[in-house]
């Protein structure tokens, strides 16, 4: 079970990822723009990591990469520290700065 996804686009070769979203079963838990450098992101509710899906998608001819996808299960008061380190809830820049254990 997870509760916390890290993503990363291959930005150093220009690879951009334009929409997302991440499924569970066909249900979309998430979905945004631009994944960025790297964002850890909540989820709504603890899932197997293995049943989580990721659709990107790209205006440009290229499909889309991705060069990093973890997924974390963190416990409540890392979890509230990782959500209230950045000013926008579900979507932060925190992890350059953070070294996550693999």
């Amino acid at each position: 079970m997870c509760n916390v996804v890290v993503m990363r686009e291959d930005v150093s070769n220009g690879e951009r990822v334009d929409a997302w979203r991440l499924e569970c079963e066909g249900e979309t838990l998430l979905r945004g723009r631009s994944i960025g450098i790297k964002r850890i992101r909540t989820l709504p509710r603890p899932v197997e990591a293995g049943k989580l899906r990721l659709v990107a998608e790209s205006e440009t001819a290229v499909a889309p990469k991705i060069k990093e996808l973890r997924f974390y299960r963190v416990g409540e008061k890392l979890l509230h520290l990782v959500v209230t380190a950045g000013e926008v809830y579900n979507d932060t820049d925190t992890a350059e700065w953070m070294n996550l254990a693999r």
